[in-house]
């Protein structure tokens, strides 16, 4: 979403600018060529002249992204904020990579100078939501901008899965959990094909005792994204709630190969003899 977000800026502004100098003209052709370093360098000479300049400040954060230099990258992001045209999306951007650093105060800071920008902008609502909840831990809050995120954008199937998952995570009766349910239902139904819906509404089945259908979800999870290590000691949780050990310590086996570590407690407690 990142690198898109960024793409997305950098292609608006190629098309809307004129009369540009033969620095930023050579930093373009660049960029289209993928050559990073050369961007940066023609970039930077173009900003000599005209450093508040929207295209050299974007190609600038892109290349350093793509480069893997993350504080170079929301250096010229936080330049790129100040600049009002692209405002919105630039801190949108400085949001998330302030988040990936584990800069969780900034993320917030980042994501909330968005939402002052434009409060029904794409999906501030909802990075504002994961910020609160996994961030934070703050459940009401995450509640609020997950909601509004539902209510401006429908069809937005991580905000839905996003809700359930943190109404299950927070819920402290069997009705909130089953109130997690509706959502995950809702988020499988605009999106079947993401296996995290699929992993959460089958451990939220578990929670509810409802152990056939928690499996059905965490197959369904691994048929669509079998590398998502994780899944295979979930599936052996739900085994030996059905009273399958076997099946059961042959996940955690799969869960021990494949991880490396984690599942030596399983195994020495329900697979020995």
């Amino acid at each position: 979403m990142l690198k898109n977000n960024l793409t997305l800026l950098i292609v608006f502004f190629l098309g809307s600018c004129s009369g540009q100098s033969n620095y930023l003209s050579k930093a373009e052709a660049a960029f289209l060529e993928g050559e990073l370093l050369q961007t940066i360098q023609f970039s930077r000479k173009h900003l000599e002249s005209r450093p508040g300049d929207t295209l050299a400040l974007e190609l600038m954060a892109y290349s350093f992204h793509q480069l893997s230099i993350p504080d170079s990258t929301i250096k010229y992001i936080e330049l790129l904020a100040n600049q009002n045209a692209a405002a919105y999306e630039a801190y949108v951007i400085l949001g998330h990579l302030h988040y990936q650093k584990g800069n969780v105060n900034a993320a917030k800071k980042s994501f909330g100078a968005a939402y002052e920008i434009d409060s029904v902008g794409s999906e501030v609502n909802y990075n504002l939501g994961i910020i609160y909840w996994l961030g934070y831990g703050d459940h009401k809050k995450a509640e609020e901008y997950f909601s509004r995120e539902v209510s401006i954008n429908p069809k937005n199937a991580q905000a839905w899965a996003a809700r359930g998952k943190a109404k299950f995570d927070f819920g402290e009766s069997k009705a909130e959990a089953f109130k997690a349910l509706t959502f995950l239902n809702l988020a499988i139904t605009i999106d079947s094909t993401n296996f995290n819906s699929y992993q959460s509404r089958g451990l939220i089945n578990n929670g509810l005792g409802f152990y056939k259908a928690g499996l059905s979800d965490i197959n369904k999870s691994i048929s669509l994204n079998p590398e998502n290590v994780e899944i295979y000691k979930f599936r052996g949780l739900t085994y030996l709630e059905m009273g399958d050990t076997t099946s059961a310590c042959e996940d955690f086996s799969l869960y021990q190969k494949l991880n490396g570590f984690d599942a030596f407690d399983l195994l020495n407690k329900y697979c020995q003899g």
